[in-house]
């Protein structure tokens, strides 16, 4: 099933229902005119790397995206980010945070987690370049809301975009991890800790 109801909104799983991709297309259209600064991040998103693709979607209208990235080259073939490509429309944000009201993160977010589970990966993670305090404290609160949300954030920032050098800034994230099974803690070690920056 890729489509569900939550919170007056329809989340439909692009990776598997093309059924939007006029407005998919003219949604990406509108955010490279506009304002946002990460618009650049949303100009191409290449679906052939993601596991799933969540899309929020009121009234013909989209509220918000994101999507369960997958990136062996990048991160070893057992790992996945969850909350990529994440977007919000300004009208439906108001002013929030990006994992407080409205609800869409801690709608999507366990999806993913299953998604992450059924393709038999053994650790997910979330990254964000900046405000670490910021993105533990929304880490608490996601928890505070699903107990299958069980994320930690790490000490350190990591390179998440492989073996580039020089490291773009862009590149250099804060890290929450979960781990999906008892091999996770041994699989983020082997394929990540390289990629840790000191």
């Amino acid at each position: 099933m890729t489509t569900h109801s939550s919170n007056n909104f329809e989340i439909i799983d692009i990776t598997k229902d093309r059924s939007i991709d006029s407005l998919w297309f003219s949604t990406l259209e509108e955010i490279s005119q506009g304002s946002d600064k990460l618009k650049n991040n949303y100009k191409e998103i290449d679906l052939s790397m993601f596991i799933s693709f969540h899309v929020a979607v009121d009234q013909n209208k989209i509220l918000g995206f994101s999507g369960l990235q997958y990136m062996p080259s990048r991160w070893g073939s057992k790992i996945a980010r969850c909350m990529s490509r994440f977007y919000l429309r300004p009208d439906f944000r108001h002013g929030y945070s990006l994992f407080q009201k409205p609800l869409l993160t801690e709608t999507v977010l366990p999806m993913q987690i299953r998604d992450a589970q059924a393709a038999d990966l053994d650790i997910v993670f979330m990254s964000r370049e900046k405000g670490r305090s910021s993105f533990e404290k929304s880490i608490d609160y996601l928890r505070s809301k699903n107990s299958m949300i069980n994320f930690s954030i790490l000490d350190d920032r990591y390179n998440v975009c492989g073996c580039m050098e020089p490291i773009p800034e862009s590149c250099k994230q804060y890290i929450s991890i979960m781990y999906l099974n008892n091999f996770g803690k041994e699989t983020w070690n082997l394929d990540m800790l390289k990629h840790r920056i000191i």
